[in-house]
């Protein structure tokens, strides 16, 4: 039962009673929560507000009264939040209204307070708005937790932030709940207590089922005090099924018969290389593309009479012979100024001859005025296309993205796209095969796009479920035959471009189903400069930036406190906004002066990203661009077919074959990585996927236990001396931690895992370092026993030992496949087509370099280019990376970088800086056995001898 302090009195009601219109959105969120996932709260309903707006004292009086009776019967903490619970409060605007944290004896002095802050909401002088207080429980973390349609296309997948209090770190993270993962109780679940015992995840989880079973879309907040978890809030997503269908959008075109033009002219060869808007046409006819009917205006006459206003009597014919369809006019400023090309003055479909007439008076008047002389309009028909691209290639690179959204191009300025990234697996354009091209399809929420309305203005129209979510380019064919065209044009060029490509037109009237219209170069490595972006992220996926879609709201944010603007993000609603230079220019300029970042989440392609980067603005782009490589390791072993495979790509290789007892080192090296895999993997698809490769290669071992020297040498550490030892498990993915005061100085170990690599942090210093809080990933049983008989069998050359391991391995796999219901059958193709593929580990290879990879020379050998049959070797070495650096504050860093297959080593510190800050070299002792890393120190002391020299001798 819930209290509500009514004017005449305490109503008691039950929860699902309680409605929005009463209560407001927070407190019917609370309402719907568990009773015991909560913490205690009554209501105040909205009357109370709006007495005291209207200062009717007898009235507050006796909501007072009744306030004081509920405070003095409920049970809550002497400390309380007093949250104000609009009715229209919804998921968009949440944070709207304040709230405050306040003793329970001030919650009467507190409330007049509020009200007062809250008087600058017109609205509410009307409405008036309920409020809720709620014990306050004491905040170690505070979080949020979503599946609201924006950050998750399934309601069953959730993301997580959650900040701890102490320390103001920030956790990200995901849930995803698949029942043949797991399923939850929550019918009993709800009749217990969140119990927090420092594993938070785990409870999300929980809280996730619950919702997710209920089949709601929410946004939850939380917080815990060491012992308990609590939702504190929830809103509630309400479906909203508006907006556009782009699918619909009609790209038919009515042919132009007979257009015979009088002052215009169609471009022709003597055009080559006089314009720089054209000149992308003659290149793609060059390599055999299709290209739109494109007319000149460049007779100067005709130009002059537009500066006064005046249109001829062949133009105006021409123009009226070309609105059978919509026009589209550019011009051409013939400069040398990149900043002047970009934006040069363009219309949007014009669709009338008044509307044609107006555009080219008033642009020419307008380079009159700003004694712009050199410049002709080129005009063509719109060409309506279902989808939008940028796309980015490079000449002699394997990689191609395309970033697309439906509508327009313009709508990849500012808002989200999805992102297709094709491998094309061969550098040489000539040698492609597209039918061996690989595609991965990034398809990211997309609230709106651009298409022209109903007069032919091009506006921001918003998507309707589930086209904000779904992949605008599907077809495979499409994609890749993209691809393809976008390398032929790179190499044509000769250097790295963005192209702007037309997806989904009229196949009868253009000749094609796609085509590229225009293009420019670009370099992506730009992208990832500090003062543009890629290297920063939102504090918290909740929080809002200040969006700016016209100068109004650039002029209101110049009156506004900036100390709470930590980013703006440009949406413009309107098509001048669109292409305004002087737009972008004042937005960049104010944010660049007031240090203020800007969330770009449209294409780092376009003209916007280059013209807010020369303000000097910090650019925030939502997504850089991606280089995919072949998956290639070097000095490691490798499938049989991978050299071979790089040799047809038209690349040189550098391998050696291993052989013998080396062979057998690196195989089991391989499970080990491998056994990883499985255990990071969380998708079912992926983990069937890590199984094959995991048991292709436990069979490469099986098939050799013969080489098998069963003499090794135990693995064993003295530990006689040490000032300091540790012990972690390697299969943890998060970071481990130890500390320990040694003569006055602080050591604190940091052990973390990276894939098969495991760093470790040495810090000595006077200032003790902040603990970190270990929050252990929980994986299945099985997959944890996978890895731990993968480390055994490391530590062990015992022929029937090592059967017994594989065998142990195989069990337990099939356990996992048993459980993601995949038959033995489907498991045996899987492994075929991944030998087909590539091979299998039979040959022993070991990749030291390509012609276009990055050669890491770890191993020490000799690299030579082969060109025969591969050298044979019997042992490969896996170094640990040693770096030292002095910190601030008097300390020292000691990082070192170790493969999780080590085994055993000793290595000697004896730096200068090392022995002026500790007085003595260092030795450490790394040992990895049973799936257990031990570490230990020893600082060796060095005696100095003070040399004295007689200088008057």
């Amino acid at each position: 039962m819930i209290w509500i302090v009514e004017k005449d009195g305490i109503v008691k009601k039950k929860r699902a009673d309680i409605t929005v219109k009463e209560a407001g959105q927070k407190a019917y969120g609370l309402c719907k929560m568990p009773t015991l996932w909560t913490l205690p709260f009554f209501i105040i309903d909205k009357n109370f507000y709006l007495s005291v707006c209207k200062e009717d004292t007898n009235t507050v009086n006796k909501y007072l009264e009744n306030i004081e009776k509920v405070l003095e019967n409920a049970d809550m903490h002497e400390k309380v939040i007093i949250r104000s619970s609009g009715e229209f409060e919804g998921m968009d605007e949440r944070g709207r209204y304040e709230s405050l944290i306040v003793e329970k004896e001030d919650v009467v002095q507190k409330l007049f307070q509020l009200v007062e802050q809250l008087k600058e909401y017109g609205e509410l002088r009307e409405t008036g708005i309920p409020f809720v207080v709620q014990t306050c429980a004491e905040r170690k973390i505070l979080g949020h937790l979503s599946n609201e349609r924006r950050v998750s296309k399934d309601n069953r997948d959730f993301i997580y932030e959650y900040v701890d209090c102490e320390t103001n770190g920030v956790t990200p993270g995901k849930v995803s709940l698949r029942n043949w993962r797991k399923t939850y109780d929550t019918q009993n679940a709800v009749k217990e207590k969140l119990i927090y015992n420092g594993d938070i995840k785990d409870i999300l989880k929980l809280v996730c089922a619950y919702y997710y079973y209920d089949q709601r879309r929410v946004h939850l907040e939380f917080v815990a005090d060491g012992h308990r978890m609590y939702l504190v809030q929830c809103d509630h997503e309400v479906e909203d099924k508006s907006g556009v269908n782009p699918e619909e959008y009609d790209i038919s075109m009515e042919a132009i018969v007979n257009f015979t033009p009088q002052i215009l002219r169609g471009i022709s060869e003597s055009d080559r290389g006089k314009y720089k808007k054209i000149d992308n046409v003659f290149l793609y006819q060059d390599i055999g593309e299709q290209t739109p009917p494109l007319y000149i205006l460049d007779d100067e006459d005709t130009l002059n009479e537009l500066k006064e206003g005046r249109i001829t009597k062949e133009l105006r014919n021409d123009i009226k012979g070309m609105l059978k369809s919509s026009v589209v006019i550019r011009t051409n400023i013939i400069s040398n100024e990149q900043r002047e090309i970009q934006l040069s003055i363009r219309s949007n479909e014009l669709r009338t001859y008044k509307e044609v007439k107006k555009f080219l008076v008033d642009t020419s008047k307008k380079f009159k005025k700003e004694n712009i002389d050199d410049y002709i309009f080129i005009l063509h028909n719109f060409i309506p296309a279902k989808i939008a691209a940028f796309v980015n290639a490079k000449p002699m690179e394997q990689t191609v993205e395309i970033q697309a959204l439906w509508g327009l191009p313009e709508g990849l300025y500012y808002n989200a796209y999805d992102r297709i990234t094709v491998f094309t697996k061969t550098c040489n354009v000539d040698r492609m095969n597209k039918d061996n091209f690989e595609i991965s399809i990034e398809p990211n929420f997309k609230e709106v796009f651009i298409a022209p309305d109903e007069s032919g203005k091009w506006v921001a129209k918003k998507l309707k479920p589930p086209y904000d979510w779904r992949s605008t380019v599907t077809d495979a064919d499409v994609i890749k035959d993209i691809a393809y065209r976008a390398r032929k044009i790179t190499e044509q060029v000769g250097t790295e471009l963005s192209i702007m490509w037309f997806i989904g037109i009229d196949e009868n009237f253009y000749k094609t189903s796609n085509m590229p219209w225009y293009h420019e170069k670009c370099d992506r490595n730009s992208f990832y400069d500090a003062k543009t972006s890629g290297r920063y992220r939102k504090k918290y996926f909740y929080q809002k930036p200040y969006v700016i879609q016209s100068e109004e709201d650039l002029n209101k944010l110049e009156n506004m406190d900036l100390t709470e603007i930590g980013i703006v993000r440009i949406q413009p609603n309107d098509d001048k906004t669109l292409r305004s230079k002087e737009f972008i220019k004042n937005v960049g300029n104010f944010c660049a002066k007031n240090n203020i970042n800007i969330f770009l989440e449209g294409s780092v392609l376009t003209h916007p990203y280059y013209q807010l980067l020369n303000t000097g603005a910090n650019v925030i782009c939502a997504r850089e661009i991606k280089e995919k490589q072949e998956k290639i390791e070097y000095n490691k072993l490798v499938r049989d077919l991978i050299p071979q495979i790089i040799r047809d790509n038209g690349e040189t290789v550098g391998c050696v074959c291993i052989q013998k007892e080396g062979l057998i080192c690196e195989i089991k090296n391989k499970i080990v990585e491998e056994a990883y895999e499985v255990f990071e993997a969380s998708e079912k698809e992926d983990i069937i996927e890590e199984l094959a490769d995991l048991a292709e290669v436990s069979e490469a071992l099986e098939n050799r236990l013969f080489l098998l020297n069963e003499n090794k040498k135990s693995i064993d550490i003295d530990m006689e001396g040490s000032i300091f030892e540790f012990r972690a498990d390697v299969r943890e993915q998060c970071k481990q931690q130890k500390m320990k005061v040694v003569e006055g100085k602080n050591w604190t170990i940091t052990f973390e895992r990276k894939k098969s690599i495991f760093q470790i942090d040495i810090i000595v210093g006077d200032k003790k370092e902040k603990e970190i809080q270990e929050e252990k990933i929980v994986s299945d049983e099985e997959k944890k026993k996978i890895l731990e008989y993968a480390f055994e069998l490391l530590n062990t050359n015992s022929r029937k030992n090592n059967q017994k391991l594989l065998g142990n391995i195989k069990e337990k796999s099939n356990e996992i496949l048993k459980k993601l219901r995949c038959e033995k059958a489907d498991f045996a193709t899987i492994k075929e087509r991944k030998k087909a593929k590539k091979g299998a580990f039979e040959k022993g290879y070991v990749l030291l370099k390509t012609s276009t990879g990055q050669h890491q020379q770890e191993d020490g050998l000799e690299i030579v280019d082969f060109v025969g049959d591969p050298i044979d070797i019997y042992g490969l070495s896996h170094p640990i990376k040693t770096d030292i650096d002095e910190l601030r504050d008097n300390r020292m860093l000691i990082r070192l970088k170790v493969p999780v297959f080590i085994g055993q080593a000793e290595i000697s510190l004896p730096q200068e800086r090392i022995l002026n800050f500790l007085g003595g070299k260092v030795k450490i002792q790394i040992a990895v056995e049973h799936s257990t890393v031990t570490l230990a120190i020893c600082v060796i002391k060095v005696e100095y001898t003070q040399l004295e020299l007689d200088l008057d001798r």
